[in-house]
């Protein structure tokens, strides 16, 4: 099991990471992690070791701004240093002083230079312009993010007219999913396994960099599409709450136009991933990552279901073993349901129900599992998602074949 120091919390029961002030009470033989958290802590330790090194490195490579939470728990992991919110935090700082000191500027100056602005990006079409994909094929496993991009494309066809897009993109995004994922990864691949060589159980990322609102890759292209009732197939044409996106509508052209551009590559660069896979491992599973709100959205379908703290959606034809995972996340405190309030996984077309070596679990997770009031990331729960999502992938790893029980089929697997 990944190790991310946590005690429950009183009021819930889940784990939950260990701030400073209540170091007190800690046993002698634990307390050394709580150390590193502080900003001292993490720099002695540096200094004392080559990981000082590597850290510097870190820093002269690249500015800060470009080196994510990701980055820097790869770094902590190889180091055998503790990933927690306050690690990551301090080495941060470090990375911003530094960067700044050898640019020959104050602190100050250099972040009220970097800020990040809250907008989206406009993308042009060409090769792999619409998903981001990290890794290769070292490991049977592929990490899928569909729904957590913001950016737009920038390819001709009619751009929606709803004055306030941006929150409505925002608001129907998985929401930092995507940090959810290179966490897991980051971790998998700073462990020690991987530094002794076992370097082939680090996954694929397969990102989609656009909003869903533009292209959403988990949706039937025909009548089948249970989206289409409300405007959302392939290429949405209503908000939320059945407001059109574009007050004259989409032209049907333009719809086929962003098919083509968008959605056709993205599928066939995913099938040509599983296919590589499976040619050199013979196996492959995919984690097909999202998350969800607390309540129902009005253009949810299916407005009574439950909604636990975690959804496992999967198909019976390409379980993983649904029960192993649900025993995974029970481990780490999690609440959870299968097939609702979502149902079924993405499997590419060419194996969807032809391909029992290709598993696929969908791992749908409540907002307020990983977002503060505010929607903001709340950094100790992506580690502790994070690291039970690792745990997981260990799990199948070990054993990956289970059996399951039949969900309801409302879904397509391959379209959500």
């Amino acid at each position: 099991m990944f190790a991310v120091p946590a005690v429950p919390d009183p009021k819930t029961g889940k784990p939950r990471l260990i701030s400073q002030v209540e170091q007190e009470g800690i046993p002698p033989a634990q307390r050394e992690w709580y150390y590193y958290m502080s900003l001292d802590g993490v720099r002695n330790e540096l200094e004392k070791t080559a990981r000082w090194v590597e850290f510097w490195r870190l820093v002269h490579k690249q500015q800060p701004m470009d080196v994510n939470a990701a980055d820097i728990v790869r770094f902590l992991v190889f180091g055998g240093l503790p990933v927690t919110a306050e690690s990551i935090t301090s080495v941060s700082r470090y990375l911003v002083m530094g960067w700044a000191d050898a640019a020959g500027q104050t602190q100050p100056e250099w972040m009220r230079t970097n800020q990040q602005s809250d907008a989206m990006e406009l993308v042009v079409p060409k090769d792999g312009a619409g998903y981001k994909l990290t890794a290769g094929v070292d490991c049977p496993v592929i990490i899928h993010v569909p729904h957590a991009g913001l950016d737009w494309p920038d390819d001709g066809t009619a751009m929606p007219d709803q004055p306030d897009l941006w929150d409505e993109m925002k608001l129907m995004a998985d929401r930092d999913v995507d940090e959810i994922a290179e966490m897991a990864v980051a971790l998998m691949e700073g462990r020690s396994d991987a530094v002794k060589g076992r370097g082939e159980h680090t996954p694929a990322l397969f990102v989609n960099k656009l909003s869903r609102l533009a292209m959403d890759p988990e949706r039937f292209d025909n009548e089948s599409e249970e989206m289409n009732q409300v405007g959302m197939g392939v290429i949405y044409e209503r908000s939320h709450d059945g407001r059109p996106l574009y007050s004259t509508g989409l032209s049907e052209a333009d719809s086929e136009t962003r098919k083509a551009l968008w959605y056709r590559p993205y599928a066939q660069a995913l099938a040509d991933l599983v296919d590589q896979v499976l040619d050199r491992h013979g196996r492959c599973l995919i984690l097909d990552l999202h998350s969800y709100s607390t309540k129902p959205l009005p253009c949810e379908l299916h407005q009574n279901d439950e909604r636990p703290e975690v959804c496992l959606g999967f198909e019976p034809f390409h379980d993983p073993g649904v029960g192993q995972a649900e025993q995974v996340f029970a481990r780490h405190g999690f609440r959870i349901g299968r097939n609702q309030p979502f149902s079924g996984s993405y499997v590419p077309l060419t194996h969807w129900r032809r391909t029992p070596e290709v598993k696929s679990l969908m791992v749908e997770i409540r907002k307020d599992q990983y977002l503060d009031g505010d929607g903001d990331t709340d950094l100790d729960a992506v580690i502790q998602l994070a690291a039970t999502i690792v745990d997981v992938i260990d799990a199948w790893y070990a054993t990956p074949v289970v059996g399951s029980s039949t969900p309801r089929t409302r879904r397509h697997p391959a379209e959500r």
